[in-house]
């Protein structure tokens, strides 16, 4: 699959809208991509659950998948003290929640949350293009937490 330059300027776009617009980060520190691979899912294959360190963002492109099936699962490390209970689950009150692909969306989410595939099913492999990112500038200017990169 070729990386387009529309591909590209999309995936930059979706970084800035993350990291400046819901992250809030100042336009003084620069979000870049560190890394970026391919992957090629056949049917009945999955992926372990991970997380992605020394990476801020990171991310995936679906360039070709197949039906409903091979969602990306994303579970929280963060445990509640009390266990109450749910009248309609969502984002900030589940333990995991999943995204189901379609072929030219992106998925953009905070490095340090665990995640896998579940099985794929389709018969004509999915192709997804993953990214990592780091940061550098001002990150932090505080006396007592600066950090400069």
């Amino acid at each position: 699959f070729p990386v387009t330059i529309g591909l590209l300027l999309g995936i930059s776009a979706g970084l800035s809208e993350y990291f400046y617009g819901i992250m809030g980060a100042r336009q003084d520190v620069e979000l870049f991509i560190t890394e970026s691979w391919f992957n090629k899912t056949e049917k009945g294959q999955t992926h372990h659950r991970h997380w992605h360190p020394n990476s801020i963002l990171s991310g995936v492109v679906y360039l070709q998948s197949e039906g409903d099936t091979g969602r990306i699962k994303f579970i929280t490390s963060q445990y509640d003290t009390i266990e109450y209970n749910i009248t309609e689950p969502n984002l900030y009150n589940s333990r995991s929640w999943t995204v189901q692909p379609e072929v030219g969306s992106m998925v953009i989410f905070p490095s340090n949350v665990e995640h896998m595939v579940e099985e794929y099913h389709g018969d004509t492999p999915r192709i997804s293009l993953a990214f990592n990112t780091f940061v550098k500038g001002n990150i932090n200017t505080d006396p007592l937490t600066k950090l400069v990169i």
